[in-house]
């Protein structure tokens, strides 16, 4: 006796399909903004680098408030976009004040 085991495998969405959700593209340009603040840290513009920063705030702030508003997205965009904005949220208020703090000293 045989028996035949059928595998069934989700399939997963390309990972460039995510820019499509306006959440997800909010995030994205508040990381824009947050490395534009490093550069710009490192270069030693610091008026520049603030102004980044406070755009990096502005987006993470848009970016939940329309995830929020948005009906229809899928339980694999929200997924994403949860992980995506912990990632940036972490490079935003750690990672960029720390270089800038470090630069200007």
């Amino acid at each position: 006796m045989t028996t035949v085991i059928e595998e069934t495998r989700e399939v997963q969405p390309a990972i460039i399909s995510y820019v499509k959700d306006l959440p997800n593209v909010c995030s994205l340009a508040g990381l824009a903004c947050t490395v534009l603040a490093i550069y710009f840290s490192i270069v030693g513009v610091y008026y520049a680098a603030m102004i980044g920063m406070v755009w990096a705030v502005a987006f993470d702030w848009a970016d939940g408030l329309v995830a929020r508003k948005m009906k229809g997205r899928t339980g694999s965009d929200r997924m994403f976009g949860g992980q995506l904005d912990l990632v940036i949220d972490i490079v935003s208020y750690g990672v960029t004040p720390a270089i800038l703090l470090l630069s200007f000293g």
